[in-house]
């Protein structure tokens, strides 16, 4: 269904799409402001809310209901996780891994045994608290540490 109202806004930038839904997952909702949405209204807003979401949205602001707006701004668990402290060494090494280096590279041009670059890897996936180096590239990209 998105991919529907994203191809018919390419079509015509005028059209505005407000999501009026019962899905309060803040997920969902980045989901749709993300790809298509210019307003996300949740079905117990007010009349007024959304009479005033709906102008907003017509004028070209991106506009969410009360409800909506305190879920987005409601802490996710992964925000209150501490970004990871990480050495020159480990900056280095992490770069590497997300630029699709082998331990066995990566050994060679840093001067260091595949085993020590084995041992980086670990601790890294460790103070990620990841358990693959995919996720761990994910949350290195969202912190913007690489």
């Amino acid at each position: 269904m998105v991919f529907f109202y994203a191809k018919k806004r390419q079509l015509n930038n005028q059209i505005r799409i407000i999501a009026f839904t019962n899905h309060n997952e803040q997920s969902t909702i980045m989901q749709m402001l993300q790809h298509v949405a210019n307003g996300y209204i949740l079905k117990n807003a007010s009349a007024q809310e959304i009479v005033i979401c709906i102008n907003e949205a017509m004028e070209g602001y991106v506009e969410l209901s009360k409800e909506v707006k305190e879920i987005m701004y409601k802490p996710t668990l992964d925000d209150l996780k501490p970004i990871p402290v990480l050495t020159k060494r480990e900056k280095d090494i992490l770069k590497r891994i997300a630029d699709g280096q082998t331990t066995n590279l990566m050994a060679e041009e840093l001067f260091l045994s595949p085993h020590t670059i084995k041992s980086y890897r670990r601790n890294l996936l460790q103070k990620f608290k990841t358990n693959n180096g995919m996720e761990m590239i994910k949350v290195a990209i969202k912190y913007q540490i690489i």
